[in-house]
């Protein structure tokens, strides 16, 4: 749950920094005389969102999984 968390943490501060950044790229070219449309599609949000459960669950599990199968004693003396 914890991994699941910090990487939708991480991928909702990605979204607003893209967001942002698209923005002013927008923003930018429109102001130097381009036309340049600031649209950002539902379906990029729900992507982005989606890979950040996916690596959460991916890279929280395999390292859990991992831990659990291992002798708690030799996981300690592996630690030193």
């Amino acid at each position: 749950i914890e991994s699941i968390l910090i990487t939708l943490m991480g991928g909702i501060v990605g979204m607003m920094i893209g967001t942002f950044i698209s923005w002013a790229i927008s923003f930018g070219a429109t102001q130097s005389g381009f036309t340049w449309g600031f649209d950002i599609p539902l379906v990029a949000f729900a992507t982005a969102f989606l890979f950040s459960i996916i690596f959460g669950v991916i890279f929280g599990l395999y390292p859990a999984r991992k831990a659990a199968l291992m002798d708690p004693i030799e996981a300690l003396e592996y630690n030193k």
